[in-house]
C-alpha cells in the first residue's frame, strides 16, 4: 500500500520532474525469490527470553520535503506495531516472554533494499516471526520464510510464493489467483458482464497472474476474453504511452465490458478515458485499485464504478473487534508504547478539521487508518502464541498457526487457514461514490461505499478452500485473542 502511494503521488506531480516509480523489475524478482532452489537448513528459532517480531518498514528518507508522504522515520511506522506488541504483552499472551519489535526497513525507490532486508533478517537478526501490513514485495517475503523466518503479512501474494515458501509464509488476504477466481464468479453472478470482455491488468509478477487467472476464470465461464497486460514492471513513463493503443484496441474489438484490475496510479493515468466510450468499466481489488487515497484521487468519469473489494471499506461502521483495534491506534497517537517522538500522521500538518475514527482525513491512508492490518496479524499470531510451550521454537509457532481455523478480522468477519495459507475469503461489493453521498459522509470525501451500505454482500461467492465464514461472537473473539475492552 505505501509503495502504491508513492507510485500515485509521483504520477500526479508530473511537473515536479520527478521520475514516476517503477515496481521490482523481474529478474530482481527472480534473484531475491531464489527461484526452485532449497531453502535454508538452520536450525529453528527458539523464543527463550523474549518473541522477537522483526517489522519490514519503509524508509522513505530520500523523500523527505517533497510532500509525497509525511516526512515520517522507520521507528513511527515500527511504533504501529510495538502498540499492539504491548497491549499483548501486558496481556501475557506467552507467560514469561514479553513480544520485542525490531524495525527492519527497505527503501520503495530502491529494488536492491529488497534482498539486504531479506539477509538482514535470515542471516543476522533471525527474530521469532517476521511481521509486514504491505508494500514489501512479495518475492523478498518468500525469501525471508525460505531462510527459516515465519512471515505473517497483510497479502495478497501469487500461489507461487506459497509454493516457494517452504509452508512458512501467512497471508490475511487470499492468494491473487483466489481473489482472480472469487471475483470472476462474483461480477458473473451479478449480471454487470456483457461480451466481450478486456481484462486490463499489470505485467509484474505477482499482479501479472492474479490478471492471468481472472481472464481464465471468466473464460472457464464462457465469456469471451481479452487480456492486456500494461508495463508495470517497466514504470509509469512506459505506461503512459500505451493507453491511447489499449482504448483503440478496446474500440476495435468491439469490447462491451472492461474489467480493471490494475492499482491506482494505473488508473490516474487512464484518467477519464475509459469513460463515455461502448463499454461498461468494473473493478476489482486484484492490485490496490479500492484505497482510500485512490478513491479520494479518481477523477469524475469513475463515480459510479462497482467493483470487488477483498476488504470491508473503512466507510462501514466498524465491528466491536475493529473498535478494539482502533482503541490500541488511539493509544499509539497519543504516544503511549512508543519509540519515535509523537508524529503527524497526515499530509497537511492535520489542519484538516475533519477527522475519521480518531486519525486526520488526510492521513497516510485517508481516512480510516487506524492500524487495523497490524491489529489482525499481531491478534492472529497472538491466537497461536497462546498455545506455546514455555520455550517454543518456530516449528511449534508454525502449527499452531496452522492450526488456527476461526479468528475474527478487522475489515472483514472472519477466518481461519486451515488446509491453506490465507486467513479470509471475505469479498464485497463497492462502488466509487461522491464526496456528498451519505456513505461517504465519514471520508468527507470520494470514496469506495459498500454498495449496500453495510457488509451484507461480504463473503466469497462459494467457499474457496473451507467452510463458509460467520461472525464470531464477542466471546470467541476474546478466546482468540480479540479483547474488546477499552481500557
Amino acid at each position: 500500500m505505501l509503495l502504491a502511494l508513492v507510485a500515485t503521488a509521483c504520477a500526479s506531480g508530473g511537473a515536479t520532474g520527478t521520475t514516476p516509480l517503477a515496481k521490482v523489475p523481474e529478474a530482481v524478482v527472480d534473484a531475491v525469490d531464489g527461484g526452485s532452489e532449497p531453502g535454508t537448513t538452520l536450525p529453528p528459532v527458539v523464543a527463550e527470553e523474549s518473541v522477537v517480531v522483526a517489522a519490514l518498514v519503509p524508509d522513505f528518507t530520500a523523500l523527505e520535503g517533497t510532500g509525497y508522504v509525511p516526512d515520517l522515520s522507520p521507528e513511527h511506522y515500527a511504533d504501529r506495531w510495538r502498540a499492539e506488541a504491548a497491549r499483548l504483552s501486558d496481556e501475557g499472551v506467552v507467560p514469561g516472554l514479553p513480544i520485542e519489535i525490531e524495525p527492519v526497513t527497505w527503501d520503495p525507490l530502491s529494488p536492491e533494499t529488497i534482498q539486504a532486508a531479506c539477509e538482514l533478517i535470515t542471516n543476522d537478526l533471525r527474530p521469532f516471526f517476521v511481521v509486514n501490513s504491505g508494500g514489501y514485495p512479495e518475492a523478498g517475503l518468500s525469501c525471508i520464510a525460505r531462510g527459516g523466518i515465519p512471515v505473517f503479512a497483510a497479502g495478497p501474494v501469487a500461489n507461487v510464493r506459497i509454493e516457494r515458501s517452504e509452508d512458512r509464509l501467512f497471508t490475511v488476504e487470499p492468494t491473487r489467483e483466489a481473489m482472480a477466481e472469487a471475483t470472476a464468479q462474483r461480477l458473473h453472478e451479478s449480471d454487470h458482464l456483457l461480451d466481450p470482455v478486456a481484462v486490463i491488468a499489470n505485467d509484474q509478477p505477482g499482479d501479472r497472474e492474479g490478471g492471468r487467472k481472472l481472464a481464465d476464470s471468466l473464460a472457464a465461464i464462457g465469456y469471451n476474453v481479452l487480456i492486456e497486460e500494461l508495463p508495470t514492471s517497466r514504470g509509469l513513463l512506459e505506461v503512459r504511452p500505451r493507453v491511447g493503443p489499449v482504448l483503440d484496441m478496446l474500440r476495435s474489438e468491439g469490447v462491451n465490458t472492461v474489467i480493471f484490475a490494475s492499482n491506482g496510479s494505473i488508473a490516474l493515468e487512464f484518467g477519464d478515458r475509459l469513460f463515455g466510450q461502448r463499454w461498461t468499466v468494473l473493478g476489482t481489488d486484484l492490485d490496490g485499485l479500492m484505497t482510500a487515497l485512490t478513491a479520494r484521487r479518481l477523477p469524475e468519469g469513475w463515480l459510479g464504478v462497482q467493483g470487488v473489494a477483498d476488504s470491508v471499506p473503512t466507510t462501514v461502521a466498524e465491528s466491536p473487534y475493529e473498535g478494539r483495534c482502533r482503541n490500541t491506534f488511539d493509544r499509539f497517537l497519543d504516544n503511549r508504547y512508543s519509540v519515535a517522538p509523537v508524529a503527524d500522521w497526515s499530509f497537511s500538518a492535520g489542519r484538516s478539521p475533519r477527522t475519521n475514527r480518531g486519525v486526520p482525513d488526510d492521513s497516510i491512508t485517508p481516512p480510516g487508518d487506524v492500524g487495523y492490518v497490524e491489529c489482525t496479524i499481531m491478534r492472529t499470531a497472538a491466537i497461536a502464541l497462546r498455545t506455546l510451550s514455555a520455550q517454543p521454537d518456530q516449528t511449534e509457532f508454525i502449527a499452531a498457526l496452522q492450526e488456527v481455523e476461526q479468528a475474527p478480522v478487522a475489515l472483514d468477519l472472519a477466518g481461519g487457514f486451515g488446509t491453506r495459507r490465507w486467513l479470509t475469503d471475505g469479498i464485497i461489493d463497492v462502488e466509487l461514490a461522491a464526496a456528498d453521498d451519505p456513505r461517504c459522509e465519514v471520508a468527507g470525501q470520494q470514496c469506495w461505499a459498500a454498495v449496500g451500505g453495510d457488509r451484507s454482500t461480504l463473503g466469497p461467492p462459494q467457499p474457496l478452500a473451507q467452510g463458509a465464514l460467520g461472525t464470531p461472537d464477542e466471546t470467541n473473539a476474546e478466546q482468540q485473542g480479540g479483547v474488546l475492552d477499552d481500557n
